[in-house]
């Protein structure tokens, strides 16, 4: 079994959403403060539990 035939995601960008105002950012490049209002931003690529 292939997994790529499972689970088709394949990172290409990041989808970032702020900690504080919720902004959310697409971008290829890393974001570490929230454009909006300076803030942490979170990766929303990356699994919580």
């Amino acid at each position: 079994m292939r997994h790529n035939l499972i689970d088709p995601y394949s990172p290409e960008g990041g989808y970032y959403e702020c900690r504080s105002c919720a902004h959310r950012e697409a971008s290829d490049e890393r974001v570490t403060a929230c454009p909006e209002c300076g803030s942490d931003v979170r990766n929303l690529a990356v699994p919580r539990e």
